[in-house]
């Protein structure tokens, strides 16, 4: 039985989210060492924006007793963001629980950095395939992000 459970989150969150999607991109070498990484930050992951987000999208949360530990949201067309996990749960799977909930929300495509070698590897393993080059997000943080699908059945 896992040490964390899974329940939806709404904007009541958001500064938690905020403080933990901040904690894992500065342990991330590639994105804390980005230059646009702060805009990117200030953009999608203040207690504000993230407000916003949870909000307008369906959100789940991964706890370790009261303390949030992991975040996903899927939007009305079933794209999946937000999927953080604290670098302390990583490995322990939180992002694996955390992406089937989204599958199980309706979630069925996301864009994943190249430079995420074990997001590409979690989303394989939840049967979602490569697409192509993600044209809204073409040179994001300099990188070509892969848009990934989760084919039907």
């Amino acid at each position: 039985m896992p040490d964390f459970h899974l329940s939806p989150i709404d904007s009541r969150a958001a500064e938690a989210m905020s403080a933990l999607v901040h904690d894992v991109v500065a342990g991330t070498p590639h994105y804390a060492t980005h230059p646009r990484t702060p805009v990117f930050l200030a953009d999608w992951y203040e207690p504000q924006p993230c407000a916003d987000r949870l909000d307008a999208d369906t959100a789940f949360g991964a706890f370790a007793g009261d303390i949030l530990i992991g975040t996903v949201l899927i939007n009305g067309d079933g794209y999946i963001s937000g999927l953080y996990v604290d670098l302390l749960w990583q490995g322990r799977g939180v992002g694996s629980a955390l992406l089937e909930r989204a599958v199980q929300a309706g979630g069925w495509n996301m864009s994943v950095d190249p430079h995420g070698e074990a997001m590409l590897a979690l989303a394989a393993r939840h049967g979602f395939e490569f697409d192509c080059i993600d044209p809204d997000k073409i040179h994001f943080l300099d990188r070509d992000y892969r848009f990934l699908v989760r084919p039907a059945g």
